[in-house]
């Protein structure tokens, strides 16, 4: 088949004098693909039952909080296949523009010592991806679901920006959290009210001055990130 692009006797002179395809050919080469496809013993869903299928399968990769290589894996091909050997199982499902993801899960037992587990978070982690964002990211999710007093434990993989040390990865709780808002407090009692320096590329020793001002405001950042921590108002967080 030619693309219509305003001369195509050229691009029909070249196939036909170099690769010696002319337009016959090229009907017959069709007709045989027609014949084979009516003929072959592999069949498939029809679009729509294909997509149905799989939207049941996404159901239950997430009900079951299945990691997504899951479709990839043999056994379970094979288990798709006996039920199903029309339905193709998708093969890959990673993001086609490789955005980096970062999902966290709860897990927790009733008083009856029943399981239960939830996806919490499945968001894009922006550059870079240290251990101190992935703790950052971390903190704002327990905040945002009200759940920091309430964790015992956190589990990652073995990435090694993930593999954090338990001063990073110890969660404060809130009585805790409470005893260092007082000691910030304490400490920028005596601070003036200041504003921070911009660097500017056209004023000498801009980046100095800035950086030194930001080390005179450390213990009221600090103070502020704290407070907001404890404090559930999503009013006084914005």
């Amino acid at each position: 088949m030619f693309s219509w692009c305003g001369f195509p006797s050229s691009l029909s002179t070249h196939l036909s004098g170099t690769h010696h395809i002319t337009k016959d050919i090229a009907m017959k080469h069709n007709e045989e693909e027609l014949k084979n496809l009516s003929t072959s013993s592999i069949k498939s869903h029809h679009p729509f039952k294909q997509e149905s299928l799989t939207k049941n399968v996404v159901a239950f990769v997430i009900g079951t909080v299945q990691p997504l290589s899951i479709v990839e894996d043999p056994d379970f091909i094979n288990i798709i296949n006996g039920f199903d050997k029309y339905y193709k199982v998708p093969y890959t499902w990673s993001s086609p523009a490789h955005l980096p993801y970062l999902g966290a899960t709860a897990h927790w037992v009733t008083s009856k010592f029943e399981p239960h587990e939830i996806l919490l978070s499945m968001a894009e982690l922006p550059y870079p991806h240290g251990s101190t964002e992935i703790k950052e990211h971390l903190f704002d999710l327990f905040n945002e679901w009200e759940i920091e007093s309430k964790i015992s434990a956190i589990v990652t993989d073995n990435g090694s920006n993930q593999q954090l040390k338990e001063s990073q990865i110890y969660l404060y709780r809130q009585q805790e959290i409470l005893q260092e808002t007082e000691e910030l407090e304490k400490e920028v009692e005596n601070l003036i009210c200041l504003d921070v320096v911009k660097a500017n590329n056209t004023r000498w020793n801009s980046i100095l001055y800035a950086f030194q001002r930001l080390i005179v405001l450390k213990p009221a950042i600090s103070m502020l990130k704290a407070s907001l921590m404890s404090d559930t108002s999503s009013y006084i967080h914005k």
